[in-house]
């Protein structure tokens, strides 16, 4: 049954059941209420216009709890893939193992560093966290076990065994602290991200697009970035910002065009047609970096402070262009 109630009329009843005079209340229907026009007003005088978001009741593939409170939810080991969380609060939740490929993380928060939102083995794989302001998530290892399905670029030799974020989109997500220790980005995208102090040792990063990402204080040692693009990354170092460290990573045929890497902490990175052209590498430490021969250098900045692969410090017209310096010419 339908009821349309016309308040004007029923103005001057003192309340209507079904149609009887005996309710407690002012109004009382059997059937719906229906508001053609104008929404609901309440007591405080607000008025609602639309019906509130259904709470995330059941927490599964493709659930909607976008907009969602759920701070401090224990959601680990679940199956839920394709589900909706965008702008939701994700404050201390704990989604280690859970399964959220192909889900919506977009401007997902959680900046609560005293209590981190936890990805230990989380799958989230194609996932879109795009904005998402997660700062000191933690996407690292949890139980050593591996990432199941995990293949390690060439010329790389890291074991993944964090959360899976192979091809997933952090464009311009904010993960400042986040901790990406041996985590599987194979071909993620975070372009522009805000990366300062994020850790990402030894993580699995073969093709991923870091294109204009903020790396202050980063740390990437032993990171595998074959192929990767960090063109434009910035990661100069100045006046309270640390430098990167990208020591012992392996920068196989990546794209370094344009970096700012200015004081960088690059010893013994692998190099081995990388393209420098026209990178900052004011003061960085290149001592034992390999295969810089077949690096492209073609208008990059080497300055005096610049240490070469073989432990001296640029200077004239050196270069550090074909230097193949091995480990112990470098303290």
């Amino acid at each position: 049954m339908r009821c349309t109630f016309l308040f004007a009329v029923l103005a001057t009843m003192s309340s209507v059941v079904g149609g009887s005079l005996m309710a407690q209340t002012a109004i009382s229907a059997s059937g719906e209420i229906e508001s053609t026009t104008g929404g609901f007003r309440f007591p405080d005088a607000s008025v609602q216009t639309t019906a509130s978001p259904a709470p995330c009741a059941i927490f599964g593939p493709g659930a909607n709890c976008a907009g969602q409170n759920l701070t401090g939810e224990d959601l680990s080991g679940l199956w839920a893939p394709g589900i909706n969380l965008a702008s939701a609060t994700i404050e201390g939740v704990d989604f280690s193992g859970t399964d959220l490929s192909g889900g919506n993380l977009s401007r997902a928060f959680a900046v609560n560093n005293l209590d981190p939102v936890l990805f230990h083995d989380a799958m989230l794989r194609a996932a879109i966290l795009r904005r998402a302001n997660l700062d000191s998530a933690d996407f690292s290892d949890g139980d050593g076990q591996g990432t199941p399905g995990a293949t390690v670029s060439p010329n790389c030799f890291n074991s993944p065994t964090g959360a899976d974020l192979m091809g997933a989109t952090l464009e311009a997500a904010d993960l400042r602290n986040s901790d990406f220790e041996r985590t599987y980005m194979l071909r993620a995208n975070l372009t522009n991200a805000v990366l300062a102090g994020a850790i990402f040792q030894q993580a699995e990063m073969g093709q991923a697009i870091l294109e204009g990402a903020t790396l202050f204080g980063a740390n990437l040692s032993g990171a595998c970035l074959q192929g990767a693009d960090l063109s434009r990354a910035i990661a100069n170092e100045d006046v309270g910002a640390p430098p990167v460290d990208l020591s012992n990573a392996i920068l196989f045929a990546a794209n370094l065009r344009n970096v700012g890497f200015k004081g960088a902490n690059m010893r013994f990175v692998n190099l081995d047609f990388a393209d420098l052209s026209h990178a900052n590498l004011d003061g960085a430490d290149l001592c034992g970096a390999v295969k810089m021969d077949n690096a492209n250098l073609e208008g990059t900045y080497i300055s005096p402070a610049t240490v070469c692969p073989n432990n001296t410090a640029a200077g004239g017209d050196f270069s550090c262009n074909g230097q193949m310096a091995t480990a112990p010419s470098c303290p």
